[in-house]
């Protein structure tokens, strides 16, 4: 199994707007920035790799209540889990999202 294909990711304190640009009312106003970015990769000796990414985000207007994760090929990363102050979001796939993207609810 491809060293990509075993990747896992852990995004703490993340909260990310869907990228539907959709300049209606529900979203005008909303933006955010990366107020730090932290990333530590394990490799294991079969190969496989973990990878933490803790990414402290700010945000300005909302609600906010979705956010995506955009990668070359979605469908390589495995076990993706995001957490926000400490609790677990629900994290939806790329076969099961509009967006063809890692997408979590909050």
């Amino acid at each position: 199994m491809s060293l990509v294909r075993r990747l896992a990711f852990v995004l703490a304190c993340i909260a990310l707007p869907l990228v539907a640009a959709d300049a209606t009312s529900a979203n005008a106003g909303k933006s955010f920035r990366i107020q730090s970015l932290r990333t530590t990769a394990t490799v294991a000796p079969d190969g496989s790799m973990v990878v933490v990414e803790e990414v402290v985000y700010a945000f300005s207007g909302g609600p906010f209540t979705i956010g995506i994760r955009s990668f070359d090929d979605p469908d390589r990363v495995e076990d993706l889990a995001v957490t926000e102050a400490g609790v677990s979001l629900d994290v939806d796939p790329p076969s099961v999202t509009p967006t063809d993207q890692w997408e979590w609810h909050f």
